[in-house]
């Protein structure tokens, strides 16, 4: 939209003068050479195909919505590639084909969503509109990130400009009025971006009240750092590095309570682990403990 818009604006200017199955070799590939953060590869989708028009499908349960995943697949020429998405809950596909390296053969393809089916196929008519209809919400993971929708591996806002240049076209050819068939052009495709935008809300705010204002993958540890706020009190505590990338969010939970740095010699009063082990278990929910450290 912001291209139609500069084109508006310099108009305005000029005017004024202003396919085998899965094999062990290839999941054993995959596995060995992936060295990117906390990736786990644990589920291949697909082995020995061709990237031609493919799309990924993958079926997402609810309590991995929005959670933030990787993609990685092994060309024929050794190169590896990650690219991290955005779970969407249900069945959707998953748009790989603007991404650099989806292209020739490829060795094998997998993800680190344990436990979730998933597929490589070719796309189809329903999985362009899927696609395009698919909002992009910002999130942690998104932040500065958003792709942008397509059409048919189009971008929306070149689609959006082509339509403002041919409606232009249109009206001047109607009315010889330039200027007029200008404005009438820009307010048209306004519309058509409004009308988009609008969508992506609505499907946003259906979602949040469907789930009571819960939104995953973030509900497990809010409930948690809330329960676990009221105990800690006044006292220091410290966290062990937790899955999920979300370290910071529990530290941005908590700051109002007194953190205890590594750095001093004083233990704190408690401890946030995913593995408890022998340690006095205070609180558990969910993946999250609050044990008791070595102050009192």
């Amino acid at each position: 939209m912001e291209r139609i818009i500069f084109v508006f604006v310099a108009f305005f200017f000029l005017k004024c003068k202003l396919k085998i199955p899965i094999t062990l070799a290839a999941i054993l590939l995959l596995t060995a050479s992936v060295s990117a953060g906390d990736v786990t590869l644990l589920e291949p989708l697909a082995t020995n195909f061709s990237a031609h028009n493919k799309v990924i499908e993958l079926s997402i349960p609810i309590e991995m919505d929005e959670k933030p995943f990787a993609i990685i697949w092994n060309r024929a020429d050794g190169r590896q590639i990650i690219v991290w998405l955005t779970a969407l809950e249900g069945i959707h596909v998953y748009d790989m084909r603007n991404y650099d390296g989806w292209g020739g053969h490829i060795i094998g393809a997998a993800t680190n969503l344990k436990g979730v089916r998933g597929s490589v196929r070719e796309a189809t008519l329903l999985d362009e509109i899927d696609i395009f209809l698919a909002p992009e919400r910002i999130i942690m993971s998104t932040i500065n990130l958003l792709q942008g929708h397509t059409l048919f591996r189009l971008s929306w806002d070149n689609i959006l400009l082509f339509i403002f240049c041919l409606l232009l076209l249109s009206f001047y050819l109607a009315t010889k009025k330039l200027v007029v068939s200008a404005v009438f052009g820009f307010s048209i495709v306004w519309g058509i971006f409004d009308t988009r935008n609008i969508y992506d809300h609505l499907m946003i705010i259906n979602k949040i009240e469907r789930r009571k204002l819960v939104m995953p993958p973030m509900t497990e540890s809010k409930i948690f750092a809330d329960r676990a706020s009221k105990i800690i009190g006044d006292k220091s505590w410290a966290q062990e590095t937790l899955d999920g990338g979300l370290n910071n969010f529990i530290k941005y939970r908590l700051a109002e309570h007194p953190y205890a740095c590594s750095s001093l010699q004083e233990p704190p009063a408690f401890i946030i682990t995913q593995q408890p082990k022998d340690r006095e278990i205070v609180l558990e929910y969910g993946s999250y403990y609050l044990v008791k450290g070595g102050q009192s």
